[in-house]
């Protein structure tokens, strides 16, 4: 069954989507960019409202050519952006190097920009025959880096996002997509055998500053089994 995850930024909103039923809650600045990582006090506080229900942790933890620090402690999901990146000739060895800084227990997740021209990333293919040759990587997420330029079908139509992730799922791993997804577009990403479904605006008050609103994850849960029963 998909997966529902709600990106948080402090202990208060974890308890919100974990009591509106996410199945995965990720740490994430959203007014840091399209990965930008939380305070590490949040961080441990986020962490610590999880364990109590034994739901796993993704963390956020901005971009390669930031040099994003690594955190202490088992994380589910590690997310590492590569923006920038297709100007940068080593980056593969520079993101093995740091996915192998995470705890053994940890898994890094492949990141593809929709919008990888415009964040200079590299491209969706050269991502995925990355994280295939990369025997701890089993998630490939597709975001958008810049949220001011529509979501992830402005990017990407339908085929080309069951392409992608006929590619990924070839190669034996998962799909993640977010983007700006809301209730209308979240169908769409499924019929496109996205396996985790990953919102943070559409589960928010307001804007994707806002707070998360448990009334707005409640029914996100619900439109995302429905879709896949």
């Amino acid at each position: 069954m998909t997966q529902l995850l709600v990106s948080v930024r402090n202990a208060q909103e974890a308890r919100t989507a974990v009591e509106g039923g996410a199945h995965i809650i990720d740490a994430k600045e959203p007014n840091h960019g399209a990965l930008g990582a939380v305070p590490p006090e949040q961080l441990g506080d986020i962490a610590a409202v999880l364990a109590q229900r034994s739901l796993p942790l993704s963390v956020a933890l901005g971009e390669l050519a930031e040099k994003p620090t690594i955190p202490d402690g088992t994380l589910h999901f590690a997310k590492i952006g590569l923006a920038g990146c297709s100007l940068i000739p080593d980056w593969q060895s520079r993101l093995t190097s740091v996915w192998n800084q995470l705890a053994a227990s940890s898994e890094p997740v492949a990141v593809i920009y929709a919008d990888h021209e415009a964040a200079a990333s590299p491209s969706p293919n050269t991502i995925i025959e990355f994280a295939a040759n990369h025997d701890r990587c089993q998630t490939v997420l597709i975001d958008t880096f810049d949220k001011r330029t529509g979501n992830l079908f402005h990017h990407f139509c339908s085929n080309q996002l069951r392409s992608l992730a006929d590619r990924i799922h070839s190669r034996q791993m998962q799909l993640a997509v977010a983007g700006s997804l809301d209730a209308g577009s979240i169908p769409m990403a499924m019929d496109c055998q996205a396996d985790i479904i990953a919102v943070r605006g559409a589960a928010c008050e307001s804007a994707r500053s806002s707070n998360i609103c448990g009334r707005r994850v409640q029914a996100l849960v619900q439109l995302v089994c429905k879709t896949s029963a």
